[in-house]
């Protein structure tokens, strides 16, 4: 199980629970219902959703990086599909290392 299908199963997990009260009388919205939750479920909702957030800002933070270096350099080249500057060498098929491991040979 992937760490974003985790964060998933606990989102639906959390929005199943029982309904324990209201947060406001009078109204009867879905939006409007509080449920309990324990504090171990709390921190580890907390803790799932950081540590995708870590991964994503590190992800872009190297892109970035890497998009950086090769401008200005003699060999770099455009990714077709994301548009950075990158080196030749870090090139695969016209598409970035990172394009190509999300999109593969086919493209979006």
């Amino acid at each position: 199980m992937t760490k974003t299908d985790e964060i998933l199963h606990t989102i639906m997990r959390v929005r199943t629970m029982p309904r324990a009260g209201w947060l406001q009388k009078g109204s009867r919205k879905r939006s409007n219902e509080t449920v309990e939750v324990s504090r171990e479920a709390a921190v580890d909702v907390l803790e799932k959703y950081i540590g995708a957030q870590i991964h994503a800002d590190g992800y872009f933070a190297l892109r970035t990086l890497m998009s950086e270096l090769a401008d200005g350099e003699h060999d770099a080249v455009v990714c077709d599909e994301c548009g950075g500057i990158y080196q030749h060498g870090w090139m695969e098929d016209g598409k970035c290392l990172y394009c190509f491991a999300i999109w593969g040979q086919n493209g979006p």
